[in-house]
């Protein structure tokens, strides 16, 4: 992570980053659910540009976490040169740790780096209080056909570079009967090529 901490972010600079139009089409979700006047944790907020932009989009306060302390470093530098950091906070934190409890939790393309689904789905959910978002690698389908592909050829290349990084192939079913078990229901999901978005709410 410490060497892509630029990777997914939804502004500065947007078109020369992958994966910003998921990010806005998460980030449209989580306001049409309701964010506003809301306190937001984003899990695996990287550099912290979609916290900020949860921020400017209506939440009352926004607490990022990421494994990357340079990626924090980074998030924490952001929000003082955008005046944000009365709301906006950025702390070392593993989503399988214990996660204080927010009305609304965020995390974008960050399931898939984690091996244990189920640890990561208990920890989160348990940690939104109304609204739980995210984007994740559709697992159905034709989509999901290619997407598991392409994750597997992702992996032979982390492994042929001797990097320990790898990601996982998450069934998307697994995570809605978690959120539906924990009282949730589907607000609203938009899909982008591979990958998808989507907003529950109780």
């Amino acid at each position: 992570f410490d060497g892509q901490d630029d990777c997914c972010a939804p502004r500065r600079d947007p078109n020369k980053r992958p994966q910003v139009a998921l990010a806005k089409l998460l980030l449209t979700r989580v306001v049409d659910a309701g964010l506003n006047g809301k306190s937001v944790l984003e899990v695996g907020c990287g550099r912290g540009e979609l916290s900020a932009e949860l921020l400017r989009a209506g939440a009352a306060r926004v607490t990022g976490t990421d494994l990357s302390p340079p990626s924090i470093e980074l998030a924490v530098r952001m929000a003082k040169e955008d005046e944000l950091s009365d709301r906006l906070q950025f702390v070392v934190e593993n989503a399988t740790g214990s996660l204080p409890a927010h009305d609304a939790v965020v995390h974008h393309r960050v399931i898939c780096c984690y091996p244990n689904a189920d640890e990561f789905l208990a920890r989160t959910i348990a940690a939104a209080r109304s609204l739980y978002a995210f984007s994740m690698p559709k697992s159905a389908g034709f989509g999901g056909w290619c997407m598991r592909a392409a994750l597997l050829a992702e992996n032979v290349d982390h492994r042929l570079r001797h990097g320990a990084f790898r990601v996982y192939d998450h069934d998307e079913r697994k995570v809605d009967r978690a959120l539906v078990a924990a009282g949730f229901r589907l607000h609203a999901r938009a899909n982008q090529l591979g990958w998808f978005a989507a907003a529950y709410v109780r």
